[in-house]
């Protein structure tokens, strides 16, 4: 259970593998996540759920996700539109040959009003398929040869230390993951579509980690450590803000005694304003690079993070030190 603070309780199950405990009297009013954990570290997120304020019930139960409602909604929505429309067409057949100025103006309206409508609807399909990829689902579902199942398995590990990292969840599709003492983790049956989703609570954006180059039955570690994706994203958003200040205070001390904050200016970036609401960081690629020779500055660097992001078609390549507790971009 998670409201501000995290709350962890255990039950035991009957022989039939059924549980059931007692939230209200434990838990204080408020909205909260469950997530049920077997002993292996595996997890997987039920839903959400409201406790009332004199904890005498739960208001309402919903989704992690988008709600359906709103699917349905949008589904009322189009037949609406369409029954609309043919009542228009309906009504403008019927009129007087006679009155063909007005019939004219009927099937004139009727354009208009079905255009605008579509393209509303089509805001909309497009509003759910980003948060939920409902349609590509469904599209995957009935053509299974769109899809690209596969396993995979490694863990979770610093890239400095490379220790096994704990508390980190992952996700793909219907499969989450809460990463144990060690790191480990294993999918069976994850689309390479969708990538491996990561969270924390250090995280300032959720990440996902493709794996279409990922070969089968090919250990795949995960290079993690939240500052230095928070300065990844500090940095990219200053960038794509053009507060070069702020950009600049991130650079590698490497960095900063060969460019100044002028010709830190002149960079572009793949990102721009409507990206500021993106909930996730896309990357195809992180690495970690030992002995990494930087012929632009000629320095020598025992460790160098080397992650790749991607937006949309376009891709670009960061370079992140440690320089004591902090991390920094060698631009």
């Amino acid at each position: 259970m998670a409201n501000i603070e995290p709350q962890s309780f255990e039950t035991q199950t009957d022989n039939n593998g059924n549980w059931s405990y007692d939230v209200l009297n434990t838990l204080s009013p408020g909205m909260h996540t469950m997530v049920i954990q077997d002993e292996y570290g595996q997890s997987k997120e039920l839903g959400m759920f409201v406790v009332k304020d004199d904890r005498s019930g739960i208001v309402d139960r919903v989704t992690t996700f988008i709600s359906m409602d709103y699917v349905y909604a949008a589904i009322a929505w189009l037949v609406l539109i369409l029954f609309l429309t043919l009542n228009i067409l309906r009504l403008a057949r019927h009129i007087d040959q006679e009155a063909k100025k007005k019939k004219t103006k009927y099937y004139r309206h009727a354009i208009v009003f079905c255009a605008v409508a579509m393209v509303i609807t089509l805001a909309v399909g497009v509003s759910v398929n980003y948060k939920t990829r409902i349609f590509n689902s469904f599209w995957r579902k009935i053509n299974p040869s769109a899809q690209k199942l596969m396993k995979v398995s490694g863990a979770v590990v610093d890239p400095i230390t490379l220790q096994g990292v704990s508390g980190v969840d992952l996700a793909s599709l219907n499969t989450s993951i809460h990463t144990a003492q060690g790191g480990f983790y294993a999918f069976e049956d994850i689309d390479a579509y969708y990538g491996i989703r990561i969270t924390h609570p250090q995280l300032q954006r959720a990440l996902v980690i493709l794996i279409s180059d990922v070969k089968p039955d090919q250990r795949f570690d995960i290079y993690f450590d939240p500052k230095m994706y928070n300065t990844l994203n500090s940095y990219l958003i200053a960038v794509m803000q053009q507060k070069w200040s702020t950009a600049y205070d991130l650079l590698a001390a490497v960095s900063k005694e060969k460019i100044t904050m002028n010709d830190l200016s002149k960079v572009a970036s793949i990102f721009n304003a409507k990206n500021l609401s993106d909930q996730e960081l896309v990357l195809s690629k992180v690495e970690v690079i030992n002995n990494f020779f930087n012929e632009r500055y000629s320095v020598r660097f025992d460790n160098v993070v080397k992650i790749s992001v991607t937006n949309g078609n376009a891709k670009e390549e960061y370079l992140l030190v440690k320089e004591g507790n902090e991390w920094r971009i060698v631009q």
